[in-house]
């Protein structure tokens, strides 16, 4: 916060030549879904911790730290070949690992759509896999709650807050994702975010947002 960029609490993968940001609480799953796309193939950009910056006309994601939070199940589910993964803190079971360099984004890259995952208790009851449009005013406020820190409230910060927030949702496609909390069910949710994004047209200027189909297509599989 001393370089007045206003961390996000959000996890960020590449997507062809920009890439995608999953906000949520903790427990949403960001990690996990990160997870199941870089086991097929995508990079890191940043777990947990987003900076975003204005440069020629795009905003960039920044590199974090080359690590992914993951519970154990998990883990071993999608990266069974990392056996170094430590203990993140006596508060949670969840494994700080270290990430392969082959899977992770070492530079900036442009941000290009957003996506809200529902809290652990929303996602118990999605029974459906699809992909709900926000306004920019609803986007807004989902935004205002995936501050990084929420425990500092001067008026500084919260004024920082507000302009991230608002910025973001101006500039950006903004979507809730809405899918079964199941293993069986994430590499479909997996590709469904890379059929919308690539079927976008120009991810990532103001009007993008019209770009992006309302229907999930893969639902169909799943009646």
């Amino acid at each position: 916060m001393k370089q007045r960029l206003e961390p996000l609490h959000a996890t960020v993968v590449t997507m062809d030549d920009g890439a995608v940001a999953f906000f949520g609480s903790s427990g949403a799953g960001k990690s996990t879904l990160a997870a199941c796309f870089l086991a097929a193939g995508h990079k890191l950009v940043t777990d947990d911790l987003l900076l975003v910056r204005e440069e020629a006309e795009h905003l960039v994601a920044y590199p974090g730290p080359p690590r992914l939070k993951l519970f154990p199940g998990m883990a071993g589910r999608f990266f069974p070949e990392i056996v170094d993964g430590v203990a993140m803190n006596a508060d949670t079971e969840k494994l700080v690992l270290r990430v392969d360099p082959s899977m992770k984004e070492t530079g900036p890259v442009a941000l290009t759509g957003v996506y809200l995952l529902l809290s652990p208790d929303e996602t118990v009851a999605a029974d459906g896999m699809y992909v709900q449009e926000l306004s920019r005013r609803e986007a807004f406020f989902e935004l205002v709650k995936g501050t990084f820190n929420r425990h500092v409230v001067s008026a500084d910060r919260l004024a920082r807050q507000f302009a991230a927030a608002a910025h973001l949702s101006q500039r950006l496609p903004i979507a809730k994702l809405h899918y079964p909390r199941s293993l069986d069910r994430m590499a479909e949710a997996c590709e469904l975010i890379r059929m919308r994004h690539r079927g976008a047209g120009a991810p990532g200027r103001p009007d993008a947002r019209a770009g992006y189909p309302s229907v999930d297509a893969l639902e169909a599989r799943h009646p």
